[in-house]
């Protein structure tokens, strides 16, 4: 089976090999997000001390960074698919070991396994959307792929929960490798099906690209400004969230209403996608992303100002509806502006630069928070995101300007032989 882009008009919006894809998506994030928000509870229950859970999350944290790289770089030089069904076979493999751990080392072992697949595999997965579709129909295709992944995430901890207090972690490990194993017996199927070609995978060819990415990201071109813009929001982020949950048990929200204001911030950070992918298609990618940064500054200024519990959620929501307006349309530019020979490793390049960005976010946060006042990091965070309206005004393309990737990497090539 050979599959080629739809083109625009002639074909559905979500062609055979994007619906199969995106089952598999959804099976594969429902096993990990099932599980995940317990994840330090079974290793405590395995042995593990709260010291060594917490040593345990910060070393996955820095090795996951450089994996998004490594991953999307495979995904350039193997196929789309078939780096993520190599990824996801080494996923299934880290659910028997979960399930069939003996003591907490093969535990760690196992955990550590199912997020490094996770961040291998998350680059693959939007290149091969990236691949698969055209700038007619891409926001909308890319905003599928986060309702789906918004909608397993809503639907995931409650029923992980309730599988956990009814049958235990085994029983739910055990459910979980035949959940991920079907998604993965799916992506072996496509990969097989799709003609993808195969490059040369050495260390000589990952110095190469690795120099092509660093000339995009540091050339000032569309690029560069993507991972500014999208480091600094990712700051602003984890900064806000981090403490909202500490802000509002300040003014008397009980756990039960924190949880409710959640779930809202959740259902419209789904709407945000579906909004974000239609205006891709029809009016471009710098819209929907400024439109997104305004809210969300917007927002966390309303938030602090906020005595109801109303007028919290209200607020917390238009932010979370902003992410839900920026994600897409971010996914759709990169695949616009970066050559298609290293989209995998563009992916998994702006992945790696969320963490090392967001990596100091706790620090500031909690000293702005000691030294300035609970207000304060929304307060930092509304300004990050208003400040990162300009940049987006004037380095983003609009709709009517063509791919520019190949033309900003020749340039900073340029520029890199001229110095």
């Amino acid at each position: 089976m050979t599959t080629h882009p739809p083109m625009p008009g002639t074909q559905k919006i979500l062609n055979p090999s994007i619906r199969w894809f995106l089952f598999a998506f959804v099976l594969a994030n429902l096993a990990t997000r099932v599980y995940s928000p317990f994840l330090p509870l079974y290793l405590g229950y395995a042995g593990a001390s709260p010291t060594q859970i917490g040593a345990f999350y910060s070393i996955l944290d820095v090795a996951i960074l450089a994996l998004a790289v490594l991953g999307g770089w495979l995904a350039d030089k193997l196929g789309r698919l078939r780096s993520l069904a190599i990824g996801s076979v080494g996923g299934v493999v880290a659910f028997i070991i979960l399930w069939l751990s003996p003591s907490i080392w093969l535990a760690v072992v196992g955990a550590a396994l199912v997020l490094a697949a996770r961040s291998l595999n998350n680059p693959a997965q939007r290149a091969f959307i990236a691949d698969q579709t055209t700038d007619a129909n891409r926001g909308r295709v890319f905003g599928t792929m986060q309702t789906l992944h918004l909608a397993t995430g809503i639907a995931a901890p409650p029923l992980g929960g309730w599988f956990i207090d009814h049958y235990g972690f085994a029983s739910l490990f055990l459910a979980l490798t035949l959940v991920y194993g079907a998604g993965t017996l799916i992506r072996v199927v496509l990969a097989r099906g799709l003609v993808e070609e195969r490059k040369d995978v050495s260390w000589q060819a990952l110095g190469v690209d690795m120099r092509a990415m660093w000339l995009l990201a540091v050339g000032g071109g569309v690029f560069t400004w993507v991972v500014l813009v999208d480091g600094f929001s990712d700051i602003s982020l984890h900064i806000a969230e981090i403490f909202q949950p500490i802000f509002l048990d300040g003014l008397g929200i009980t756990a039960t209403q924190i949880g409710w204001v959640g779930s809202l911030a959740a259902l419209l950070m789904l709407v945000g996608t579906n909004i974000s992918g239609r205006l891709v298609d029809r009016v471009g990618e710098r819209l929907p992303v400024m439109l997104g940064f305004l809210l969300e500054g917007l927002a966390f200024i309303m938030f602090v100002q906020s005595s109801s519990l109303s007028g919290l959620a209200f607020a917390w929501g238009l932010t979370s509806l902003g992410t839900g307006l920026i994600s897409p349309a971010f996914d759709a530019l990169i695949s616009r502006v970066v050559p298609a020979d290293i989209r995998g490793t563009a992916f998994g390049l702006l992945s790696a630069s969320e963490g090392v960005f967001s990596l100091p976010a706790p620090l500031v946060g909690g000293a702005i928070f000691e030294r300035m006042g609970a207000r304060a990091p929304f307060l930092l965070s509304g300004v990050i995101s208003l400040l990162s309206l300009l940049p987006i005004w004037r380095k983003f393309p609009d709709k009517g300007q063509a791919s520019v990737g190949e033309a900003v990497l020749a340039a900073a090539e340029g520029a890199s032989h001229a110095s």
